[in-house]
Parts: C-alpha cells; structure tokens; sequence
C-alpha cells in the first residue's frame, strides 16, 4: 500500500509561490551564471522559511542558489522541487551535506533529465512537423513553408 504524503498549507503556499516565481528563470541571464537569478529567486521563499533561525546558513543557501544554472524551461519546476526538498533536508539535519544539493542541481541540468526531455519530447516533434511541412509541400500547398517555420 502506497503512504500519502501530507503538505502542509504553508508549503502549498510556497509551492505556488515558487510556481509564479519559476516563469523569471531566463529575465535576467548573465553570461556568467546564465539563469541562477531567476533559481535565486524562485527558491527564496523556501530558504527564508527553512533558515529563519540561522542567518549563516541562510547566506549560505543564498550563495549556493547563485551558481552557474541552464536548463531546459519544461523540467525546471521539477529541478527547483527537487532542490526544494534537499534545502528542507539541509535545514533539519545537521549532518546533512550541503555540497550534495549543487552537484544534484547541476546532475539534472545536464544531459541526465534536460537532455533526454529534448531528445524524446522535441525531436519527435519536430520530425513530425517537418514531416507534415514536406506533406504539404509536395501537394503544393503555400502554407507549407510558413507552417514548418512556425512549428519549429
């Protein structure tokens, strides 16, 4: 039998907000970190609820949200949830080591989850459209053209 996770309201309340927050990923991009303020920003609620009592390991996890962050757009919710939950665990255990929550962050940024949503979502996607494209090209239709550009 599966056990049924309780959350509380205030963490619903911090989900959504980290909802709405996770839309600034790519607003502020520097070449350097490239989208880590839109990361900072999106965690914030969660870091100031989970170090209110301890204002070094609050900068601490400011700091370490600041680091080098790209990914693909459609699994960063579940990046940041993940993220979310290693901060959780960080702030109640004092063994916890906090090293382990960048190296999970910059793991699934990589080709590990980013990588392969692009190359089974995308790419087929795109095949379909360029696919359905050269249909319509080939019975001389005029949309065909724009329609290729527009889906890819």
């Amino acid at each position: 039998m599966q056990e049924k996770s309780t959350i509380s309201a205030e963490e619903k309340k911090l989900l959504k907000q980290m909802y709405w927050r996770s839309f600034t990923l790519h607003a502020a991009v520097t070449p350097s970190k490239q989208g880590a303020s839109g990361v900072s920003y999106a965690m914030q609620p969660f870091i100031d609820l989970f170090y209110k009592n301890d204002k070094d390991k609050l900068q601490e996890a400011m700091v370490r949200q600041m680091s080098y962050f790209n990914t693909n757009v459609a699994v960063y919710p579940f990046i940041l949830g993940v993220t979310a939950l290693m901060e959780k665990e960080n702030s109640e255990k004092s063994d916890f080591n906090s090293e382990s929550i960048n190296a999970i962050k910059t793991s699934l940024m990589g080709p590990s989850i980013s990588g392969y949503w692009r190359l089974s979502f995308l790419g087929r996607f795109e095949n379909n459209c360029s696919g359905d494209s050269s249909e319509f090209g080939s019975s001389r239709q005029c949309f065909s053209t724009n329609y290729f550009l527009i889906t890819i």
